[in-house]
């Protein structure tokens, strides 16, 4: 490691990790600061659905402290309120994320115009219950951003998984109206037809 590469790694550049290396860091950071070997099947079950073997969780370590995980939870849910993942929040539920927009190398050298656009989106975010990472390789697309090109595909999944796995919705949400006819009204009738709906 050159002292550069040190100085960028407090920014995100010169690190290198695989999908399940940077999901199982992110469940750490939201889980309570736990690091858990990924493993991919909780359970095996029959054809009249009985479990026959169940697959435990195995704890590495604490990589941080509970507090440091809640305030990186609300940090993330920040992001998603009011910051560059907005396209990753759901209605009625309280969500937190990360966008990520990384450099491409090739034989050791950035390449110019070739990224990694990603999305990471959690709910609840106040008790994690679903993660989902969405990376999208060198997308053709004018504007790049994992906001923009990962966001909302994130979303769609994590709202599916919360909706599968019975998580109801926390939050308000917006009561829906139908809009009136207005054709071939008059901006009084209009108005007073806007104001009754």
């Amino acid at each position: 490691v050159k002292n550069v590469d040190l100085a960028r790694i407090g920014f995100g550049q010169s690190i290198a990790v695989t999908p399940l290396q940077l999901s199982a860091a992110i469940c750490a950071t939201i889980n309570g600061g736990y690091l858990y070997t990924p493993r991919l099947a909780s359970h095996l079950q029959d054809d009249e659905g009985n479990i026959v073997k169940t697959f435990e969780s195995q704890m590495v370590r604490q990589v941080i402290s509970e507090e440091t995980s809640a305030k990186m939870r609300t940090i993330l849910e920040g992001v998603v309120a009011n910051g560059g993942g907005k396209n990753g929040q759901i209605e009625g539920y309280r969500v937190g994320g990360k966008t990520g927009t990384a450099q491409m190398y090739e034989n050791g050298v950035i390449v110019q115009g070739k990224n990694i656009s990603s999305f990471v989106g959690f709910a609840p975010a106040d008790d994690p219950q679903y993660m989902v990472l969405f990376i999208v390789r060198e997308p053709d697309v004018p504007v790049t951003f994992g906001s923009v090109v990962a966001a909302p595909f994130a979303k769609e999944v994590l709202e599916k998984c919360l909706k599968y796995g019975g998580v109801e919705p926390t939050e308000p949400i917006a009561d829906l109206v139908e809009t009136p006819d207005f054709v071939g009204k008059t901006t009084e009738e209009a108005a007073a037809a806007a104001q009754e709906a």
